[in-house]
């Protein structure tokens, strides 16, 4: 059985770039389904808020102000992985 086709949303791009910098890792290694602990070494913790001020500073004329706290929690309940963290961003995006 083949998998399916992960459909990125549209902010997955710039996501994976200030991952890539965030972390230290290469872009390449920055792909949907990579762990955002395990994968790429950052933690939830010491990591994420950082990496939040920026998405928020990135999207700010899209109103964008994201929690790092909430997001924290909501990845902890899934696999944290980058697909997740895309998909709530645009979540939050598309609610504006």
């Amino acid at each position: 059985m083949s998998k399916k086709p992960v459909t990125l949303p549209p902010c997955y791009e710039k996501i994976q770039l200030i991952l890539a910098v965030s972390s230290g890792n290469k872009i390449d290694d920055i792909f949907p389904q990579a762990n955002l602990v395990t994968d790429l070494g950052l933690s939830l913790t010491l990591d994420l808020p950082e990496i939040i001020y920026t998405l928020n500073h990135e999207y700010e004329a899209d109103y964008l102000n994201l929690n790092a706290q909430e997001v924290r929690e909501e990845l902890e309940e899934v696999e944290p992985t980058v697909l997740e963290l895309a998909k709530l961003v645009q979540e939050v995006r598309d609610l504006g």
